[in-house]
C-alpha cells in the first residue's frame, strides 16, 4: 500500500465511542453546545475533533500551568465546563522536580566534592612529575593536565605548574572554550568533539552550574585508551588508579560523587577507577614492566565492554565496527535510549534500500546508511507498536536489517531491568504508560494513540534535556574512511476527567519516593520529593475511582491538581534562587546523537505548550474537557551549533522539525 494512504488509513480509522454515527453526533453536538471553546475555530478543527473525539492545537503560552490558568479563567473566555487533567501536566511536573533537584544536588554536594578532588590529584600529579624518569614521565605529565584543566574550567586560580603543563593547559582550555567541533587533544592526540562543551540543558542558568558542566563533561569524555592500546594512557590510568585505591579520603570522594551521579543515570560506561583498584590489586604500577602493564589492560577491556560509541571512530567496508575500551575518571554513562539509538544507527544497521531521502538516511562514502534515528525509534523499542507504523510508513525502516535489529531491541528492553536509578525508572515509566495508557470511552483509540506518543516524545526530549551532561551520546562512525496542597476551588468549574494512566503516576510516585530516601541527607530534597509522591498516589487513586464516579468534592480537588502540581514541582524561593534564573519557560531543547559523516546532531525539542480538548462522558452526559499536552520537534543541526534553552526560546522563525505525523491529531506551533 501507498506510505501516504497508510498514513491516512492510521488517521481515519472510526471513532469507537459510539456505535450509530448519529448517535455520536448528537453526543458531540450536545457537548459543543455547553461552553464557548477559542480553541476550535476553523473547519479543520471540527473534522479532526469529529474523527478522533479530541483536538491539539497550538498555543502562545510560554508554560503548561498557563494554559490551565486560562481554562479556570471563567470571566475572560465564558467558559464552564471540565477540566481535563493529562499526563503530559504530570511529566512535565515531574520532570522539573528532577530537574531541580539534579541542580541542588550539584550545586550543593557534587561541585564542592569535584573540586577538591581534582586539587589533590592535581597536587599529587605535579609533584610526581617532578620526580618521575624514563617511561613514567609522560603518564604523570598527562595526569597533571586532566586534573589541572577542570580547576581552570572552574575558574579556580590554579598553583604553580610546570611550564610544559602550563602550555598543554592553555592550548585545551582555548579548544574547550571555542567549541568549535572536531580538532586533535593538545594533551591525549586523539581527535575529540569539542562542540560537546558547549554548555546547555540546565546548565546555562548561572555561572556555577555552567563551570560544573565544563569541568564534568571533561572528565565524563576525555578517555584513557586501554584497547587499542595506548602505553601513555594506559600508565596514566594505571597510576590514577594506584593513587586512589591507596589515598582513602580520595576514594571517598570519588565514591561519594559517584554514589549520587549513579543514583540519578547508573554507571559508567566506561572503566572506573573501581574497576582498574580491583585489577590492580596491590601491584604498584611502576614496578610493572610494559608487558605486565598491557597484561592489566588487556584484563580491563574484557571485564567491562561498552555498549556505546561515544566519540570518533571509523568503519570499514566488511569489518565490523569495534568501539574503543576507555578509563575515565567520571565517564558518562550507559543509558538504555542510547543504547537503542547506537544499534538503530550505521554499522549496526546496514543498507538503505528504499528510493526516497528519510529522514534518517545520510550519503556516506559507503552510500545511503542510517545516520540518524528518530525518537520514534525509541518508542517502538519501548513498546509502542503505533510508533513502529509510523516509522515503516515513513520510509526510516527501509535499511537491510531495520527490523531484525528493532526486534532484538524489543526483546532486550522487555527482559532489561525497569529500576536502579532515575534514568530507568524515568524510561520504565514511559514504556508502561505506551502499553497500558488507555483513552476515554469517546475517542478513537487509534488517533489516542498519537497523544500518548507525543506526550512520551515530549518527557522524553525533558528527559535528554535533563540528563545530557550524564547520559553518554551515541555517535555514528564515519563509513568508510581511514582511520498536593489545599486547592482552592471555584463554584462554576465543578466538573473534572483525569487521563487514565493510573500506572503512570503510580511510578512517578515510586520514583519521586526513591529520590526522597536516596538524597534524604539533602532535608530540602526529601521534603519536597515526598510531597510529590504522595501526590502522585493520590493522582493514582482518583485516575482509578473516575471508573466507578466521582463526587463533587473529587472534581472541585481535580480543578486544584494544576497549582498543586506547579508547588510540588519546585523548590523555596531562597533554594530557587541559587539553582534557577526564574525563566521557567517550557519550550527545551538538547542533542542526543552525533554523525560524524556529516558533523551533524540529532536535537530533540520541546515547545510551547499545546490545548487539546477531549470529548468525555461526566455521569453520562458528554462534554469537551480541557487540557494540555507537550508539542514535539526533532530536527538535524551542524554540531558546532549545538543549541541551548536561550537559543530555541529565541528561535528567529518558524521551528524546524514539526513532525507531519501529529496532523492526524491537530497542530501545534
Amino acid at each position: 500500500m501507498n506510505k501516504e494512504l497508510i498514513l491516512f488509513a492510521i488517521a481515519a480509522l472510526p471513532v469507537v465511542a459510539c456505535a450509530a454515527k448519529g448517535g455520536y453526533e448528537k453526543m458531540l453536538n450536545s457537548a459543543l453546545g455547553k461552553k464557548r471553546i477559542p480553541y476550535i475555530s476553523s473547519d479543520r478543527d471540527l473534522a479532526i475533533l469529529r474523527e478522533n473525539g479530541f483536538l491539539v492545537k497550538g498555543s502562545y503560552m510560554s508554560d503548561i500551568y498557563e494554559i490551565y490558568d486560562e481554562i479556570a479563567d471563567v470571566e475572560n473566555l465564558g467558559t464552564d465546563g471540565p477540566v481535563f487533567i493529562t499526563a503530559d501536566l504530570y511529566l512535565h511536573s515531574l520532570h522539573r522536580l528532577i530537574d531541580y533537584t539534579m541542580r541542588l544536588a550539584e550545586v550543593d554536594y557534587l561541585l564542592p566534592r569535584m573540586e577538591k578532588l581534582s586539587g589533590q590529584l592535581l597536587e599529587i600529579s605535579v609533584s610526581e612529575y617532578k620526580k618521575a624518569k624514563g617511561d613514567w614521565k609522560k603518564p604523570w605529565l598527562l595526569n597533571a593536565v586532566y586534573f589541572a584543566v577542570p580547576i581552570a574550567l572552574f575558574g579556580k586560580e590554579l598553583p604553580p605548574l610546570p611550564k610544559e603543563v602550563q602550555d598543554l593547559v592553555k592550548a585545551e582550555k582555548r579548544l574547550i572554550e571555542a567549541a568549535g567541533g572536531i580538532a586533535e587533544s593538545p594533551a591525549f592526540g586523539t581527535e575529540t568533539d569539542y562542540s560537546q562543551f558547549i554548555p546547555r540543558g540546565h546548565y546555562t542558568v548561572s555561572e556555577e552550574l555552567s563551570r560544573y558542566f565544563l569541568a564534568m563533561m571533561w572528565f565524563g569524555r576525555m578517555g584513557f585508551s586501554l584497547k587499542p592500546y595506548e602505553p601513555v594512557q594506559a600508565r596514566a590510568a594505571l597510576l590514577q588508579a594506584y593513587v586512589l585505591g591507596k589515598n582513602k579520603d580520595l576514594l571517598a570522594l570519588w565514591q561519594e560523587m559517584e554514589r549520587v551521579i549513579a543514583l540519578f543515570s547508573g554507571h559508567s560506561d566506561d572503566l572506573s577507577p573501581a574497576d582498574l583498584i580491583s585489577i590492580l590489586g596491590e601491584r604498584e604500577p611502576a614496578k610493572l614492566d610494559e608487558a605486565g602493564i598491557k597484561a592489566i589492560a588487556d584484563t580491563a577491556a574484557k571485564i567491562k565492554p561498552p555498549r556505546i560509541l561515544s566519540g570518533m571512530a571509523y568503519s570499514l567496508p566488511g569489518k565490523d565496527m569495534e568501539i574503543p575500551i576507555t578509563y575515565r575518571l567520571m565517564g558518562q554513562r550507559s543509558v538504555a535510549d542510547a543504547y537503542i539509538l547506537q544499534e538503530l544507527i550505521y554499522d549496526r544497521v546496514k543498507d538503505y534500500t528504499g528510493n526516497a531521502e528519510p529522514f534518517t538516511m545520510a550519503k556516506t562514502q559507503l552510500g545511503p546508511q542510517r545516520c540518524f534515528a528518530r525518537g520514534l525509534d525509541v518508542m517502538a523499542a519501548l513498546g509502542s507498536d503505533a510508533a513502529l507504523e509510523i516509522i515503516g510508513a515513513e520510509g526510516d525502516a527501509d535499511y537491510t536489517n531495520y527490523e531484525e535489529q528493532m526486534a532484538k531491541l524489543r526483546s532486550w528492553w522487555e527482559n532489561e531491568p525497569k529500576e536502579g536509578n532515575v534514568y530507568l525508572l524515568w524510561l520504565g515509566m514511559l514504556s508502561g504508560y505506551l502499553r497500558e495508557g488507555k483513552p476515554p470511552s469517546t475517542v478513537n483509540a487509534k488517533a489516542w494513540e498519537m497523544k500518548t506518543l507525543l506526550a512520551s516524545l515530549g518527557s522524553w526530549a525533558q528527559l535528554r534535556h535533563d540528563f545530557i551532561l550524564y547520559a553518554k551520546q551515541p555517535y555514528v562512525p564515519k563509513a568508510g574512511a581511514s582511520p498536593p496542597e489545599e486547592a482552592g476551588t471555584k463554584e462554576k468549574l465543578k466538573l473534572a476527567y483525569i487521563e487514565d494512566a493510573g500506572a503512570l503516576f503510580s511510578a512517578g510516585a515510586k520514583l519521586a519516593g526513591e529520590l526522597a530516601k536516596a538524597l534524604a541527607a539533602l532535608p530540602e530534597v526529601k521534603e519536597k520529593c515526598s510531597g510529590f509522591a504522595a501526590l502522585s498516589d493520590s493522582l493514582a487513586m482518583m485516575a482509578e475511582k473516575q471508573k466507578r464516579g466521582l463526587s463533587k468534592d473529587d472534581h472541585l480537588w481535580l480543578w486544584g491538581v494544576p497549582d498543586a502540581l506547579r508547588s510540588a514541582s519546585r523548590y523555596d524561593w531562597e533554594t530557587m534562587d541559587r539553582i534557577s534564573d526564574y525563566d521557567e519557560r517550557f519550550p527545551l531543547v538538547a542533542d542526543v546523537l552525533t554523525d560524524l559523516n556529516t558533523n551533524q546532531c540529532l536535537e530533540v525539542g520541546v515547545g510551547e505548550p499545546a490545548w487539546i480538548g477531549v470529548l468525555v462522558l461526566i455521569d453520562g452526559k458528554p462534554y469537551i474537557a480541557e487540557g494540555a499536552v507537550f508539542s514535539y520537534y526533532e530536527f538535524k543541526q551542524p554540531i558546532s551549533q549545538r543549541l541551548t534553552d536561550e537559543d530555541w526560546w529565541y528561535w528567529d522563525g518558524e521551528r524546524p522539525g514539526r513532525q507531519r505525523w501529529l496532523e492526524r491529531i491537530g497542530d501545534y506551533r
